[in-house]
């Protein structure tokens, strides 16, 4: 994967904190399964998981 690329998906990644906290700030607690709620925010930490080892990947040696 080229620079652009790499660069892409680490500004993504950087992106997903202040997502994380705009749908906690907005939906609050959601239920995640029977009786379970778990705050908005761990959406956007399963895409940010998936996003910083994308992010690391594309980076190569030099990360």
């Amino acid at each position: 994967m080229n620079r652009i690329t790499a660069a892409s998906l680490l500004a993504a990644y950087i992106a997903t904190i202040p997502a994380a906290n705009w749908l906690v700030d907005h939906y609050g607690a959601v239920p995640v399964g029977p009786g379970l709620l778990a705050p908005a925010g761990v959406y956007a930490v399963g895409v940010a998981l998936v996003l910083r080892d994308l992010a690391r990947e594309a980076a190569g040696r030099a990360a």
